[in-house]
């Protein structure tokens, strides 16, 4: 993790390109509805590269993550689910033979302890592309600080509900 180019803020198709230089394989995306009860994403090697299919129809932080999650599968080196024969030229087309890849996207096959591997490489990724510098507070010269304090006590000196109403002449 320590030698690989993490962009800030996260662009994932140059953090692809980054790992697929250091893999040696490209690594294309997918966006898919993915199948009812099946997994959110996978990460299918092929004789051309790497391919990694995730959830289309979710947000695109939720998208971020599971893009991390299969990438993390991939930096592990846990197995990949394998292109089927004669299929990988078709997957890698423009236009993707659903059906197909519906079959592939059904099987899942990893340890829960690859999961948590996986997960923890996705998080790890998004910590370091996080930029985490707290935000610059505003220092005040010292000849506007008593200008700017009343400024501040008469923006919050109550609420509205405590202000005095002109024609009662009293407290609401």
């Amino acid at each position: 993790m320590r030698d690989l180019h993490i962009p800030q803020p996260l662009d994932m198709e140059a953090l692809c390109h980054a790992i697929g230089v250091r893999t040696g394989r490209s690594i294309r995306l997918y966006p898919m509805a993915m199948p009812d009860g099946g997994p959110n994403g996978v990460w299918m090697a092929t004789e051309h590269g790497d391919i990694i299919f995730y959830e289309s129809g979710t947000s695109r932080v939720h998208q971020m993550q599971i893009i991390l999650h299969e990438l993390g599968h991939l930096l592990c080196s846990h197995d990949a689910v394998p292109g089927l024969e004669g299929a990988a030229t078709a997957i890698l087309a423009p236009d993707l033979d659903p059906g197909l890849v519906q079959r592939m996207l059904g099987r899942t096959h990893y340890s829960v302890q690859e999961e948590r591997e996986a997960e923890m490489i996705a998080s790890l990724i998004l910590q370091k592309a996080t930029d985490w510098t707290p935000e610059p507070q505003p220092v005040v010269p010292a000849d506007a600080a008593p200008v700017v304090e009343r400024i501040h006590r008469s923006l919050s000196a109550g609420s509205v509900s405590s202000r005095r109403n002109p024609e009662e002449g009293t407290r609401r």
